[in-house]
């Protein structure tokens, strides 16, 4: 009966420990990826340009515009019907996790 008990409290304690970081770092990679391929379709087949909130998408996440840019010309991370993008990068929890081209609205992450 310990040796069960043992067990059991040997694979309950690391699901209450919470999730890996490299877990969550994936998948809000991957929710941020297909929210951003949906901004850019839309704003293609829509023909106007599609704003994206990443704090909307992922707790504790950010768009900072690129350093080239001041806050009035970037308004925040935009899509525009022929491709291009306000540009920058997302930040999670202070760190990078994905650059936006600005001409191409391409991603790549970090």
């Amino acid at each position: 009966v310990l040796s069960i008990m043992g067990l059991l409290a040997a694979l309950a304690v690391p699901r209450l420990a919470g999730r890996p970081a490299a877990i969550e770092r994936a998948e809000a990679t991957q929710r941020l990826e297909a929210a951003i391929a949906q901004a850019r379709r839309t704003a293609q087949i829509s023909g106007t340009p599609q704003r994206l909130d990443p704090a909307a998408i992922v707790a504790d996440s950010f768009w900072r515009a690129d350093e080239d840019q001041t806050p009035a010309v970037a308004p925040g991370l935009v899509f525009y019907p022929d491709g291009s993008s306000t540009g920058g990068t997302i930040l999670v929890k202070g760190r990078a996790l994905m650059t936006i081209h600005w001409l191409d609205g391409a991603v790549q992450v970090r």
